[in-house]
């Protein structure tokens, strides 16, 4: 039973000093040279591991950000974006989002692009 106890304590400490760990790189500006760069990883790695969890960005802050997430609202804005593709005088290829986006030379010789 003590070997038990003194299982469940560590496990606990161990526990409380990651939480404690993971708080300061969180909350904490740490500026040491090392230590910053490690911050900034740490911060992704665990913002894009709760994203892949959860399947809702831990970012959003109103209603509005949420609408424009919506599968459906990007299926619409994908349907009304036609991607051009046009060759400019000196050879080169440039890529537009929309027809607009081409300059009014180019127009007649663009060509969308399939999805």
């Amino acid at each position: 039973m003590f070997k038990l106890l003194k299982l469940l304590v560590w496990i606990g400490v161990f526990v409380g000093s990651a939480l404690a760990v993971d708080q300061l790189l969180l909350k904490r500006p740490l500026n040491a040279p090392g230590v910053k760069q490690f911050q900034v990883f740490y911060v992704d790695f665990r913002t894009r591991l709760f994203t892949l969890f959860n399947q809702q960005s831990a970012s959003v802050t109103s209603v509005e950000e949420l609408i424009q997430q919506s599968p459906a609202k990007q299926e619409q804005s994908a349907v009304s974006k036609q991607r051009h593709l046009y060759v400019d005088e000196q050879g080169v290829i440039h890529f537009a989002d929309s027809l607009a986006e081409v300059p009014p030379a180019y127009r007649q010789a663009a060509q969308p692009l399939e999805e």
